[in-house]
């Protein structure tokens, strides 16, 4: 089972009140840095609902939960977040689009991501992020098919937990109505694309995707009442 948890931040960080709290300095300090008052409360409230959450699933205080982005494939700091204390049979994945937060938890590889409907594209992307059979079918769809293409191949690339490393054009997905939601190609040493799944979800301000290795049993679930009580 892949759990899907959504909530909403605040207009402003400080409005988060006591859920400041379970973050460290150093999130505290990446949260200063946004010059708009409404992204830095959606980093924050994003930071702490991951350590509200995993918390309680690990049955230890948000704040001294610990993460690691190090990736040993590529020696770089620019892999996936991980919970490496307390250890954990689990991995999430976070997404933000404006104050709208989601976050997945599964017992295997996992990544999700959400997009708001109607946002701006930049010009090119298609043709940089995406492969030759998605360019094809992308030509003679609807509107919202850009971001439904976007929003499953960034899921797949955040479940593989590599970052930049793995090339977006070696991955290709569905994206067409009527098309069955699945993963139709991935770089070799991600195993085979059958053995994943990808689960796209829909609301009338959003898509998003989640992709998990193994099943496909989605929960979703408001994760408000859990911010809302740690403010």
């Amino acid at each position: 089972m892949t759990q899907v948890l959504v909530a909403l931040a605040p207009d402003r960080p400080e409005e988060l009140g006591r859920a400041l709290g379970v973050l460290t300095d150093e999130e505290r300090e990446r949260t200063g840095r946004f010059h708009r008052p409404a992204d830095a409360a959606s980093f924050a409230a994003g930071r702490a609902l991951v350590r509200l959450v995993l918390a309680e699933r690990v049955g230890a205080a948000p704040s001294e939960l610990v993460f690691d982005t190090w990736c040993e494939l590529h020696a770089s700091h620019h892999g996936k977040p991980r919970l490496v204390e307390p250890a954990a049979d689990l991995d999430f994945s976070l997404s933000r689009a404006g104050a709208r937060l989601m976050l997945a938890i599964a017992s295997a590889p996992v990544g999700v991501d959400l997009e708001r409907r109607g946002r701006d594209v930049e010009a090119g992307v298609a043709r940089i992020a995406f492969a030759d059979d998605e360019r094809a079918e992308l030509e003679a769809a609807g509107p919202d098919a850009f971001l439904a293409c976007w929003t499953r191949k960034e899921a797949v690339l955040k479940a593989l937990g590599h970052g930049l490393a793995v090339d977006p054009k070696s991955v290709s997905v569905t994206f067409l109505d009527g098309v069955a939601p699945r993963i139709r190609r991935l770089p070799a040493e991600f195993g085979p694309p059958e053995a994943w799944s990808l689960v796209p979800l829909a609301r009338d301000e959003w898509l998003a995707a989640v992709a998990v290795r193994g099943e496909s049993q989605i929960e979703v679930s408001e994760a408000q009442p859990l911010l809302d009580d740690a403010i």
